[in-house]
């Protein structure tokens, strides 16, 4: 999944591509990982790989929109996938506008 990101990445650069929409749905991410949304997926994304993929993406330069969407608080579990979805966006927010490090 990866692998196919950093080619985007490339076709990205090549085409002159100024802005991108990125639309985020939490069901992409693991079941274990993030419980709160109406379609869990059991072998999703973890939390590390969707960090690879928002790396390369905000690298472009050229993350222009962001929507985050199927977050369901009444199927989440102690407010887990709240607190990853906070984090994740604030991580997004910070590397998109002020080009910080988002590894953290």
């Amino acid at each position: 999944m990866i692998d196919y990101f950093k080619k985007k990445e490339d076709l990205i650069v090549s085409k002159s591509i100024k802005h991108l929409h990125l639309s985020i749905d939490i069901d992409c991410w693991d079941l274990l990982v993030a419980p709160g949304t109406g379609v869990p997926e059991s072998k999703g994304l973890s939390i590390h790989e969707f960090n690879k993929i928002i790396q390369i993406l905000i690298k472009t330069g050229c993350i222009a929109a962001i929507d985050l969407v199927e977050l369901n608080r009444i199927l989440d579990k102690n407010n887990a996938t709240l607190l990853i979805f906070e984090k994740l966006i604030t991580k997004i927010i910070n590397g998109v506008l002020f080009n910080s490090d988002i590894k953290k």
